[in-house]
Parts: C-alpha cells; sequence; structure tokens
C-alpha cells in the first residue's frame, strides 16, 4: 500500500501527491526519492500511477529548498528507470515488478 497525499491548498488543490524511493534512488536518480502529481478521477475507486510522470523534487537542484521525504511505506522494492533510460522490454518488466511490490497485480 502507498500512501498518497491530498493537496488541499494553491494551484495543485484536490490533487494527489506521492513521495516515493526506489532502488535507483540515490544510484541513478535522486537519493531522497521523486515526486508523483496524480489526478483523482470523482468517484473512481483506484487511482493510475504512471511512474514515467515521476520528477526530481526542487531540492534536487538547489539547497535553499526543503523537500519531505517519502513515508516509510513509500520505499519501493523495485526500480523504475527513467524512461529515456529504458526499453520496451525493459518497461513490461518494470511492471511486472511494481505489481509484486504493491502486491496488487491488477493496479
Amino acid at each position: 500500500m502507498l500512501i498518497l497525499e491530498l493537496m488541499d491548498t494553491g494551484p495543485n488543490r484536490g490533487k494527489l501527491f506521492l513521495a516515493f524511493a526506489d532502488e535507483t534512488s540515490g544510484n541513478q536518480t535522486y537519493g531522497a526519492g521523486r515526486y508523483l502529481d496524480l489526478k483523482k478521477v470523482p468517484a473512481a475507486s483506484t487511482v493510475m500511477l504512471d511512474f514515467n510522470l515521476s520528477y526530481n523534487p526542487y531540492c534536487a537542484y538547489n539547497d535553499t529548498y526543503s523537500c519531505p521525504f517519502p513515508p516509510r511505506e513509500n520505499i519501493l522494492k523495485c526500480q523504475f528507470w527513467p524512461r529515456e533510460k529504458l526499453s520496451s522490454i525493459a518497461l513490461d518488466y518494470q511492471e511486472t515488478e511494481l505489481r509484486k511490490a504493491v502486491g496488487n497485480p491488477y493496479f
């Protein structure tokens, strides 16, 4: 299970926010993790996660920013490589690994 935060102020009001880290954090990607903003569809009981849309927090580029760390539940035991580094075979493998990591074959 992943923990999502509902943004309640500013231009992102009503969007869901996911802070996560994976096995690429600190090696191929920013060490403190990456972020993903999601739109919740009204009355939907699920949310589609597209990790290809994840991004580095501001603190990855500028030390004057303070960024939240992912909660322990959002430290994933799989790898989400930036899409530009992957082939289609690797993308299929990545999706399979995510399904195992979150314990849901139907996400």
